[in-house]
């Protein structure tokens, strides 16, 4: 397990929007075989979020999240 202090980061939407900021506690290796069967029960590739899965990187990164702004969803009346 690696672990991170006193650091940030940036989350941004599609547009470069700051939608929030995460102070990283934690950065740690998952499994992607395991949490493919756990979640989606297959391995398989041509299952839609297991062939994302392998599109995403190594490592996650955890901790408090601070929301400055949420996404507008414009197909929704106000």
């Amino acid at each position: 397990m690696l672990s991170a202090s006193d650091r940030e980061i940036a989350l941004r939407d599609l547009k470069n929007n700051l939608m929030a900021v995460m102070a990283i506690v934690e950065i740690f290796e998952w499994d992607l075989s395991h949490e493919a069967e756990r979640v989606c029960g297959t391995t398989d590739v041509r299952h839609p979020l297991v062939a994302e899965m392998h599109t995403w990187g190594k490592r996650y990164v955890s901790g408090p999240l601070k929301v400055l702004s949420l996404p507008k969803h414009f197909s929704f009346s106000n």
